[in-house]
């Protein structure tokens, strides 16, 4: 899947109830009538369970479908999917990004980062396959970026959205999924030491829409007290740079 930038904002996801097909208010059920199941456990690189991270279960090959099943873990790392008979690539974070209660980045089963280099899951007729533990190999530490947003008439720019792209790693890190408001041209984004990353800021919509040339974060800067960006470009600039972004952020993905 690949996200619009509308899909980058926080995205409020309502599980099935108890009634339902999936399991429970943090779980998105990928099928309404699923023939099997996946369980197991995301672990940390320090051997402790992570909770509050979405695990995946995609396609091991072909076409990654948009209602592919999904689950927040809980607080001992459990997960539990329901998926239709098939090979799957069972994976953390895929397309969700770090948070400091889930400190994880795209990680597949058993411990790749890499797609290539993760081990496909078969799944039989109402068979439910177990100890699919995922392993996470770093520890991530939380890095912040104070950022001021102005307007090209040089003073702070109101009601501008700031954005960190993680690159050659999927998922977007920063507060709700990689965008924060920035309130009176002020905004602090999270990310992590150790990871490269692209910033640029935008207001309005449309072709009416605003943006700063992109900045790289690269994962050795130490952050100044404030980074700046300016609001100076219009489109389609701002839309080629949103097209850029996604490609950065998604270069690991085959698919």
């Amino acid at each position: 899947m690949r996200y619009t930038m509308a899909g980058w904002m926080l995205v409020a996801m309502v599980g099935l109830g108890a009634n339902g097909a999936g399991q429970g208010p943090t779980a998105r059920a990928a099928h309404a009538d699923p023939q099997g199941n996946i369980r197991g456990k995301l672990i940390g690189a320090d051997g402790k369970p992570i909770g509050s991270a979405w695990v995946t279960a995609i396609p091991a090959e072909g076409e990654i479908p948009d209602d592919k099943p999904e689950q927040l873990t809980e607080e001992d790392g459990s997960f539990s999917l329901d998926v239709t008979p098939g090979r799957y690539l069972v994976v953390a974070n895929f397309d969700w990004p770090a948070t400091e209660a889930a400190p994880v980045l795209t990680t597949y089963y058993p411990s790749a980062e890499k797609e290539a280099e993760a081990k496909a899951v078969v799944v039989a007729a109402n068979q439910k396959v177990t100890g699919i533990d995922i392993h996470v190999t770093r520890v991530l530490t939380p890095k912040y970026f104070n950022v001021v947003v102005m307007g090209a008439d040089g003073g702070p720019a109101a009601n501008a959205d700031a954005y960190l792209t993680q690159t050659n790693q999927a998922g977007i890190a920063g507060t709700d999924g990689g965008v924060s408001f920035a309130k009176d041209g002020k905004v602090r984004l999270l990310g992590f030491a150790g990871l490269d990353y692209l910033l640029f800021a935008e207001v309005g919509h449309g072709a009416a829409k605003v943006c700063s040339p992109v900045m790289k974060l690269p994962h050795d800067l130490d952050p100044p007290p404030a980074i700046t960006v300016t609001l100076s470009l219009k489109q389609p600039a701002c839309g080629q740079q949103e097209d850029a972004a996604r490609k950065a952020a998604y270069a690991t993905q085959t698919r």
